[in-house]
C-alpha cells in the first residue's frame, strides 16, 4: 500500500512539474510577441520642396523626373521603412510652396519643417540646381591622354529634420558623368549628339544639348539616383518619430496613422521642447527636451491618429512623439 501511494505521489509530482513547465513556456511565449509588437517597424515619411533649379534645363518634364527619381531610391534604399509617394499613387509628396526669409533668398527652415510636421513628415529633401554643362578633359594614361566629353553638374543638396529644423544633410556636388557608347547604351538614348560630339572635338561649344531631351532627362535620373542615395541614409538613420498638430477634446491629433504603420492601442513617449536657439542668417533651431508623459492612441485613420494622454497634459506644445522605451 505504501508503495502504491509512493508511485501516486511521484506520478502527481511529474504532472504538476510538466504542468508548471509548460504554463512557464506559455508565458515566454506571450512576453516574446508582445516584445515583438513593441519592437515592430514604424515607418517614417519623407517629402521633397521644389528645387531650386538655375540651369537653362528648367522643363517640368525634367524636374517631375528628378523628384520621381530621389523618391524612388528613397525607398528602395531604405527597404520601404522611408515612405516618399502620395498614399496610392506614382506621385512623390512635394512641398510647391517653400517658406523664405526677409531676404527672399534663404529658406524659412522652421515655417518648412512646420509644414512638413503637419504633413506627417519626418524629413524634407530639397536643394538648388546651379549649372549642367557639356566640357572635356583628358583621361587615360599619361602620354596617350585624349579628350573625353562630360556632363558636369553642380549643385547643393539638404535634407531637413522636421523635428529640429536642423539639417540632417548638406552636400555640394560636383558631379561629372562621362558620355560614351557606354553611356548611351545603358540609359537607351537614341539621339545622335554623340556622333555630333566626335566630329566637333576641337569645339564643343558649338553643340547645344538642350536639344536633346533623352539626354538631359537622363542626367537627371543621374543625379535623382545620387540625391536619393544620400538623403535616404541621412534619413534611415535617425529615429521614428511623430507629431501631435492640434487638439480636439478630449484627443489629441497626431500627423501619421495607418500609413506608419501606427495600431489603434499603441502608446507613445511624449517629449517636450527644451527651448529654441536662433542661429545665423536668420534660422532657428527647436532643442528637444526630456519626456512629459504618453499618450495612446485611440483611433485611426490612414494619414492621422487620435490620442489620450495617459500621463501629462500640454501635449499641443510638445515637440514630438516616440515608441516607448523597453525596459
Amino acid at each position: 500500500m505504501n508503495f502504491c501511494f509512493i508511485k501516486k505521489f511521484v506520478y502527481f509530482i511529474l504532472v504538476s512539474f510538466f504542468l508548471i513547465l509548460m504554463s512557464c513556456t506559455g508565458s515566454k511565449k506571450n512576453i516574446l510577441l508582445d516584445s515583438k509588437d513593441i519592437q515592430r517597424k514604424l515607418y517614417k515619411q519623407a517629402g521633397i520642396a521644389i528645387f531650386k533649379n538655375k540651369t537653362v534645363y528648367n522643363k517640368n518634364n525634367y524636374l517631375d523626373t528628378l523628384y520621381k527619381t530621389i523618391a524612388s531610391t528613397v525607398q528602395k534604399i531604405s527597404e520601404n521603412q522611408i515612405m516618399t509617394f502620395r498614399s496610392d499613387t506614382t506621385e512623390p509628396i512635394i512641398i510647391k510652396n517653400i517658406p523664405r526669409l526677409i531676404s527672399g533668398y534663404t529658406i524659412d527652415n522652421q515655417a518648412l519643417t512646420k509644414k512638413g510636421r503637419e504633413l506627417g513628415l519626418n524629413a524634407i529633401i530639397t536643394g538648388e540646381l546651379y549649372s549642367i554643362e557639356l566640357i572635356e578633359e583628358k583621361r587615360g594614361i599619361i602620354g596617350f591622354r585624349k579628350f573625353k566629353p562630360f556632363i558636369n553638374i553642380k549643385s547643393t543638396l539638404s535634407v531637413y529634420d522636421c523635428e529640429t529644423g536642423a539639417k540632417l544633410l548638406f552636400e555640394y556636388i560636383d558631379e561629372k558623368i562621362l558620355l560614351d557608347d557606354k553611356y548611351f547604351l545603358e540609359n537607351n538614348i537614341k539621339d545622335d549628339i554623340l556622333t555630333k560630339i566626335k566630329e566637333n572635338d576641337s569645339n564643343k561649344s558649338l553643340i547645344d544639348i538642350s536639344l536633346y531631351e533623352d539626354l538631359i532627362n537622363s542626367i537627371f535620373k543621374k543625379i535623382g539616383n545620387k540625391y536619393g542615395e544620400l538623403s535616404g541614409q541621412a534619413i534611415n538613420i535617425q529615429p521614428w518619430k511623430a507629431f501631435i498638430v492640434d487638439k480636439k477634446e478630449p484627443f489629441y491629433i497626431i500627423s501619421a496613422g495607418e500609413r506608419s504603420n501606427i495600431k489603434k492601442g499603441d502608446i507613445f513617449e511624449v517629449y517636450g521642447k527644451y527651448k529654441i536657439i536662433n542661429g545665423i542668417g536668420g534660422q532657428s533651431y527647436i532643442i528637444p527636451g526630456p519626456g512629459i508623459g504618453k499618450i495612446k492612441i485611440h483611433e485611426l485613420t490612414y494619414n492621422s491618429a487620435k490620442g489620450v494622454p495617459l500621463i501629462g497634459h500640454n501635449f499641443d506644445i510638445s515637440c514630438c512623439i516616440q515608441k516607448q522605451k523597453t525596459e
